[in-house]
């Protein structure tokens, strides 16, 4: 391997990894945690915006779909 391509890929993980970082930065400020799931509305413990990882996953998808139709979420 070259020195060229596995600086590539170093670069392409730091931006990855900071895109990711930001995103859970953006998404942790717009949903305070409100007692219920955002998704399914089921309630939640104190600080846990959704009752499980399926829920947020989903969730996260109808987000994502909504800024690729509607620009925006």
């Amino acid at each position: 391997m070259s020195a060229d391509f596995l600086d590539d890929a170093s670069e392409a993980e730091i931006q990855y990894r900071d895109r990711c970082i930001g995103n859970a930065r953006r998404q942790s400020r717009a949903l305070p945690s409100n007692g219920h799931c955002y998704y399914c509305n089921a309630e939640t413990e104190n600080g846990v915006r959704f009752c499980d990882g399926d829920c947020r996953d989903w969730w996260e998808l109808e987000q994502e779909a909504n800024r690729r139709h509607n620009g925006r979420t």
